[in-house]
């Protein structure tokens, strides 16, 4: 089964909160639902440009050095995710969806999210903060 390529990325503090978007109410898909930033490949990128390219578009920020966790499948998409740390990283005025901010884990775990965000950001917890 071939998979659409997709890329995401968990922006965080340094207490391990991440960033998340409100999706648009007119969002084709999960409208109102929280979730991380990214989107699809362009023709010939790689998973580094693309998720440079896609940071970029949604958060007007320089992206320079991705630490890549991996890939996931969800539901007919490859999905590489990315993940990194600015603890000085400030939300920009204008960016795509109804809302961003930072959560918590447990904060998290109470939204409703699109795609396979809750399930990305768990598995970053447990990866890198299990004690």
């Amino acid at each position: 089964m071939s998979h659409e390529l997709k890329t995401c990325a968990l922006v965080l503090e340094k207490d391990g909160k991440v960033l998340l978007q409100l999706r648009r109410k007119d969002s084709k898909l999960f409208p109102m639902c929280w979730g991380l930033f990214g989107g699809k490949f362009e023709l010939g990128e790689t998973k580094e440009q693309a998720i440079r390219r896609e940071i970029k578009e949604e958060l007007h920020y320089c992206l320079d050095n991705p630490g890549y966790m991996g890939n996931y499948d969800y539901d007919g998409y490859e999905v590489h995710v990315f993940r990194m740390i600015d603890d000085g990283f400030i939300i920009p005025d204008e960016f795509d969806g109804e809302d961003a901010r930072f959560f918590s884990l447990e904060e998290v775990k109470g939204l409703k999210t699109a795609f396979h965000s809750k399930e990305i950001i768990q598995e970053y917890y447990k990866k890198y903060h299990s004690s």
